[in-house]
């Protein structure tokens, strides 16, 4: 072996290599360990996170008096917005995994989620006892909603996530982790990437009717709530109500601010709604379905209600104009003194 390795060394000094051999050395040696470095601060980084997280679901699960839940993972967003982003999945995808891992808790699925939605929904009309809609009691395979939101402290990223007993609305626990700004990956946005046109479409339509609703409320959600983020390619249902009989216009506006009608529409074309009905967008009745995907950014389910007939109703599906308060009134004449009026506004966001 050693006789042979000479040979060798002596072909490449004869073909001129050999004097190049310590060059050659030095540049793998250059190219190869930083890498592996970077490779291995990179696993570390993700680990620790996660470890972090884990500290964090099991403070939770301490604080919560050591009972074992099965929770519903709702919503993570950006401060006091309402707003996901990509960030929101990001930490989402590492608390759904670390809850997986605690003995403590259980976590449900997606299906469970939509109903502790609906049924907050009704609650907070007063509806949950009459709709016929699932008992929060029944619902055993979802006893806790685990929500979040995350804000800037300086120049750290603080995720405040709060436990809610599902049957009585109560706060069961809550925890912090502080995160640095290294410590997130670049390639992860903190903010959607149309946020200033979102917070634009917020400060319009927050509140449009400016009258009294009371006698009259209307609610939007989807399965995963207000604030939601869905990847690219995920389908979209939205889901609304009335506590009392009415007319209802639902648009949608997307990342550029453009707005459309979606509901009254050809497959619904009677926009008078029944009471403590839940109606869905899409249901079996459409022959297509809204599955979401680029341009990403935070898009707005807006709803209407009137216990008196719009005067006019815009062309389904087609955009209207930009967002805006008066395009959302129009059709509404000047308020009857027996007419009530509602509304509801709700946001997600897409992903890569």
């Amino acid at each position: 072996m050693r006789r042979k390795f000479k040979e060798h060394t002596k072909d490449w000094k004869a073909q001129g290599i050999g004097i190049f051999r310590p060059v050659w050395c030095l540049i793998l040696v250059f190219l190869i360990i930083p890498g592996f470095f970077i490779a291995a601060d990179t696993t570390t980084e993700s680990d620790w996170l996660e470890r972090r997280m884990v500290k964090v679901v099991e403070e939770l699960g301490s604080a919560d008096g050591g009972e074992t839940r099965v929770v519903v993972l709702g919503t993570l967003t950006y401060s006091d917005t309402g707003i996901g982003s990509e960030f929101s999945a990001y930490l989402g995808e590492k608390l759904r995994k670390a809850l997986r891992g605690s003995p403590r808790f259980q976590v449900s699925d997606s299906e469970n989620l939509d109903k502790v939605m609906e049924q907050m929904k009704l609650a907070l009309s007063g509806l949950a006892d009459e709709s016929g809609a699932p008992e929060l009691g029944k619902l055993k395979s979802a006893t806790a909603l685990l929500e979040g939101r995350y804000y800037e402290v300086g120049t750290a990223i603080v995720l405040s996530l709060e436990l809610t007993e599902v049957e009585t609305g109560l706060s069961i626990a809550g925890e912090e982790l502080r995160l640095g700004r290294g410590e997130i990956p670049k390639n992860i946005a903190l903010l959607p990437q149309n946020y200033q046109d979102a917070m634009e479409v917020v400060s319009e339509l927050s509140d449009i009717m400016k009258s009294s609703n009371e006698g009259l409320e209307t609610r939007v959600w989807t399965a995963r709530g207000n604030g939601a983020t869905y990847r690219d390619s995920e389908q979209l249902v939205i889901r609304f109500f009335a506590n009392r009989p009415c007319f209802i216009k639902v648009y949608h506006i997307d990342v550029h601010k453009r707005t459309s009608l979606i509901f009254p529409n050809e497959y619904y074309s009677d926009n008078r709604i029944k009471a403590r009905k839940i109606y869905s967008i899409p249901d079996t009745h459409y022959p297509f379905r809204f599955e979401l995907g680029a341009p990403y950014g935070t898009e707005f389910i807006k709803v209407v209600a009137s216990t008196r007939q719009f005067k006019e109703i815009e062309e389904a599906f087609s955009n209207i104009g930009e967002a805006d308060s008066r395009v959302m009134t129009r059709g509404l004449a000047v308020k009857a003194k027996d007419e009530l009026r509602a509304e509801d506004m709700i946001s997600y966001t897409i992903v890569e």
